[in-house]
């Protein structure tokens, strides 16, 4: 975990850094740089105007960066130090932002609301006419502030509202639900068989060959079949529930805030999966997954040590 936070704070730095300047990691898509790494750049999509400019850290793409930071939004929301905390929550979000990844802004919104409904009441309470002002200022918004952030932030929740209820006008949002209706067809099609594995990457839908779903969970649908995306969901959900169990009856504080995380950061996971243009290759989504399973087998060796002292102690 040292060794990961290590790598995850220096991720974020970074990440900071290509936030509010025009900094740029040389695997940047909008590095001159990025051709040394068998990568096309991206110079001519965006402009760099040294405040913000879709930061990408360590993963190459800004999505991929922004679900990575759901991910391990919840590890750092469990430290103890409240400054620092905060200051570090404050950045991860101010990154997730500066992505426009819609996605990644619900889910960490809804990871911090679990958490303090779990373990916050009263601090929750106090910010409900918060939580309600921002609610009425995303409904009306106020005039344009001199603010890119901010702006970014009113953009994306905008869309949101406008691009689901207009199907005419092209935008990510549109292209996204067209494409899932094209993965919806091909599923019908094959009868809930499925396609096999990076099979969607050659539905030949209404917007051509090779488009991502930007959906890890249609994507498993479609490529493994209905029969597997079961066993998954219910693997999914076994892990949550399991964790939440370890998180209520572990007697070791490591263990509990490690499930904690664990279990707010599978909830966050499946929103911020449909950001991503495909989660198998997310290294984090992996870690977070092979973590999980780690904290459930330490906690069952905590109980099995338990039962075996109680024994002794019997026994004496």
């Amino acid at each position: 975990m040292k060794i990961l936070y290590i790598i995850f704070v220096l991720d974020i730095f970074f990440s900071f850094l290509e936030s509010v300047t025009s900094f740029r990691l040389p695997i940047s898509p909008f590095s001159q740089y990025v051709t040394f790494f068998g990568r096309e750049n991206s110079l001519n999509d965006i402009a760099f105007n040294g405040v913000i400019t879709y930061p990408t850290g360590f993963h190459w793409n800004p999505n991929n960066l922004a679900t990575t930071l759901a991910i391990i939004f919840p590890f750092f929301l469990i430290i103890k130090k409240h400054i620092s905390k905060y200051m570090v929550l404050s950045v991860i979000f101010l990154i997730i932002v500066s992505t426009s990844s819609r996605a990644n802004m619900i889910s960490v919104v809804i990871i911090f609301l679990i958490y303090l409904i779990w373990y916050k009441k009263r601090l929750f309470l106090k910010l409900c006419p918060l939580f309600l002002l921002l609610l009425i200022l995303i409904n009306f918004q106020p005039l344009k502030v001199d603010n890119i952030y901010i702006n970014s932030f009113y953009d994306s929740i905008n869309s949101i509202k406008e691009d689901f209820n207009n199907s005419n006008e092209i935008n990510s949002i549109s292209v996204r639900k067209q494409l899932i209706e094209d993965a919806i067809a091909i599923f019908i099609e094959t009868k809930g068989i499925g396609i096999g594995g990076g099979g969607t990457k050659a539905i030949d839908g209404s917007l051509g060959t090779g488009a991502a779903l930007h959906n890890f969970w249609l994507e498993i649908l479609v490529e493994s079949g209905i029969v597997f995306f079961l066993i998954f969901v219910f693997w999914y959900l076994t892990v949550m529930i399991k964790l939440y169990i370890v998180a209520k009856n572990s007697k070791n504080t490591l263990l509990i805030n490690y499930s904690t995380s664990c279990l707010l950061s599978l909830i966050g996971f499946i929103f911020g999966a449909v950001s991503v243009s495909s989660a198998i290759y997310l290294l984090p989504m992996w870690i977070l997954f092979g973590f999980s399973i780690a904290t459930i087998n330490n906690f069952e060796r905590e109980k099995k040590e338990r039962l075996y002292q109680y024994e002794n102690i019997s026994t004496n």
